[in-house]
């Protein structure tokens, strides 16, 4: 069963309230970026593989200091550790419950179609 037009159209009106959350932080990352020196095609390659936006930023400040590069990817790891303490206490969910209250919470404090599965909405 493929989904129909309109099928697509809502599910992008019930997205636009988690985009509008959203996008404010990454037009902030994009100007501190360039700002920091980095070119748009980085930009969106560091947006792309780093995955938190508080990770972003110290990265982006630690490169911008010239710091060795596994200092970087150490304290941008330690950053994302706070992760494991969130899946740890979301253990006793399902693991794609798990992965979205991980990777958006915002997506759980929304109420609507996309937030279908068991818990989120």
């Amino acid at each position: 069963m493929s989904p129909t037009r309109s099928e697509f159209f809502q599910g992008v009106r019930a997205s636009l309230p988690i985009v509008a959350a959203a996008a404010p932080f990454g037009m902030l990352f994009g100007a501190l970026a360039v700002d920091n020196g980095l070119t748009v095609g980085e930009a969106v390659l560091m947006s792309a593989t780093v995955f938190a936006g508080a990770s972003q930023m110290v990265g982006l400040e630690l490169f911008g200091a010239s710091i060795a590069p596994w200092i970087v990817v150490l304290s941008v790891f330690a950053v994302n550790f706070r992760h494991v303490l969130y899946s740890a206490a979301l253990g006793r969910l399902d693991r794609v419950v798990q992965a979205v209250a991980e990777a958006d919470r915002i997506l759980l404090s929304h109420r609507s179609p996309v937030c279908s599965v068991r818990g989120a909405g």
